[in-house]
């Protein structure tokens, strides 16, 4: 047992050279052992110099999921619900359309009239993620779940893990609809006020309240350009950005000192939340691919009601990490030990890897893991270091193999592809010629540039010509840029009439078409 604080000098110090390794302006740890909490800020909340401290309020991105996954395990066990006919009664098997009978409609009926809250919880319903969909103008939970007609499943539901917001915000809605009332409501008369979590909301507007009164203070949001002041690399700050239409997929912004009293009471299983409560949302519902694992966990990865289950040196654990534009965090326990941690960043993407490297140290000196096992020995952590390394987009030839040589010209002069395309899913994308010089060649080549930064993951298209019809569309968010594929269709009259992206990854051979408007 842990008698003294594990952020001791040595923590510090380890702290310091990851928050530089991999430029992190600040990060927030908390500590909790058999009910008692340790914890320290470290680096900056908002230059030049407000630091980090445990108050500080962060974005804590899809560690939200757990408290909705909570709620419903709640009102389920509720003697209101258990008192009600069997036909009336809810359960985590009712099925969603039976919630919210009007929004919830997918392109598959049998889709539509079974997948069910568990199936929403677990990311088992076979829908990939379509992030690029919602924010700017689709700003509200039931927009968001109306949308998700518009999209075609990538596999069976319950076949496969598939991570997936959206019908977060899915059984968001249904949650509103069904107690008739606000999800923040129900979080802070549920969870919250009996965790005296007072400094945790839903929405950006109740913090900036919080943090004007000077009890906290609010931290503000940045991300890490590589290539930035030739190649030295900035850091460039975020807006802070108004996430409550995601709801119970990731909206929550709190501080480590909340979200310590959060972990206490699931350790120990105690009001408000129970025995069977906790049980349920621990129970395994979901086996996540080796594709999606990037820590050295023994055997298998479940997912449960959103918590990721694991073991590691044959111990369980327990755990979520969350993300959002400038901001990144992990929470973290094992159970048996009544030990957790939590940490919340200010960098995105960067964060939670930092949030990794200190979870994982504080869990090795916990255990006892000699150095050579330790996860920040290269063996363990190797997966995860790979898969933060800067990496090429695709070239044209790795998208496109079978180019025809010499390639063939578009069949219109480029400028007669600009316009407005809208798909009813991901709604309307305005494509504009811009000049564009190339980095290989140096030479200045005209491209179609579309700017996406109203959504809730900003990012931008360029494409450029391949040959005929066909384009490469290379799309960037948070300073990485993949390469995908897209097509126009010209029209009986001679005009475009309609471009066809592949906007999902997990969906490489599926192109989403959008009709031109503008016309």
């Amino acid at each position: 047992m842990i008698t003294y604080s594990p952020l001791n000098t040595a923590f510090d110090e380890y702290v310091a050279k990851k928050l530089e390794e991999f430029h992190v302006t600040g990060i927030s740890v908390a500590v909790v052992q058999d009910g008692k909490v340790h914890a320290k800020g470290y680096g900056i909340a908002s230059y030049p110099s407000e630091k980090v401290t445990p108050s500080t309020l962060f974005y804590t991105g899809s560690t939200t999921k757990a408290f909705l996954g909570a709620l419903w395990a709640q009102l389920v066990e509720s003697e209101e619900n258990q008192e009600k006919d069997e036909l009336e009664k809810i359960f985590l098997k009712t099925p969603l359309s039976k919630l919210i009978r009007d929004d919830f409609v997918l392109q598959d009926d049998w889709a539509t009239n079974h997948i069910t809250i568990e199936d929403a919880l677990s990311h088992r319903t076979g829908m990939s993620r379509h992030d690029a969909s919602y924010g700017g103008s689709v700003n509200t939970s039931k927009q968001i779940v109306r949308s998700l007609r518009h999209f075609p499943l990538t596999t069976e539901p319950r076949t496969k893990f598939e991570y997936c917001n959206i019908q977060y915000v899915a059984a968001s809605h249904a949650f509103e609809v069904t107690t008739d009332q606000p999800l923040r409501k129900s979080l802070k008369e549920k969870i919250w006020e009996p965790l005296e979590m007072r400094n945790t909301f839903l929405d950006l507007a109740d913090a900036k309240r919080a943090a004007s009164s000077g009890d906290v203070n609010l931290a503000n949001g940045f991300s890490w350009d590589r290539e930035a002041e030739n190649g030295k690399g900035a850091f460039k700050q975020e807006d802070h950005m108004d996430f409550s239409y995601i709801a119970g997929a990731g909206a929550i912004i709190s501080n480590v000192l909340d979200y310590a009293n959060w972990l206490i009471a699931l350790m120990s299983r105690s009001a408000p939340l129970s025995e069977k409560i906790v049980t349920t949302m621990r129970t395994p519902r979901a086996i996540v691919s080796e594709g999606d694992r990037l820590q050295p966990w023994d055997g298998t990865v479940n997912y449960a009601l959103g918590w990721f289950l694991a073991t590691y040196e044959g111990e369980q654990v327990i755990f979520h990490d969350g993300g959002l534009i400038g901001f990144g965090s992990s929470i973290m326990y094992l159970p048996e030990r009544k030990w957790g941690v939590v940490l919340m960043g200010n960098t995105g993407v960067t964060s939670n890897t930092v949030a990794t490297f200190l979870r994982m140290y504080l869990v090795d000196k916990l255990l006892g893991v000699p150095a050579e096992k330790s996860f920040d020995n290269p063996a363990k952590s190797g997966d995860l270091l790979n898969s933060i390394k800067p990496k090429d987009p695709k070239t044209v030839d790795e998208v496109y193999p079978s180019i025809v040589s010499p390639a063939l010209p578009p069949s219109l002069p480029i400028g007669t592809y600009a316009g407005t395309y809208h798909h009813p899913g991901y709604r309307s994308i305005s494509f504009e010629v811009q000049d564009y010089e190339d980095e290989t060649s140096l030479k200045t080549k005209q491209v179609l540039f579309a700017n996406l930064e109203d959504r809730c993951w900003p990012c931008t298209i360029r494409l450029e010509h391949v040959s005929g019809e066909y384009w490469v569309a290379f799309y960037r968010r948070m300073f990485i840029t993949d390469t995908r594929k897209a097509e126009f269709r010209v029209g009986i009259d001679g005009k475009p009439a309609e471009i066809g992206i592949m906007m999902e990854v997990d969906m490489p051979d599926t192109k989403f078409w959008f009709r031109r408007i503008d016309e």
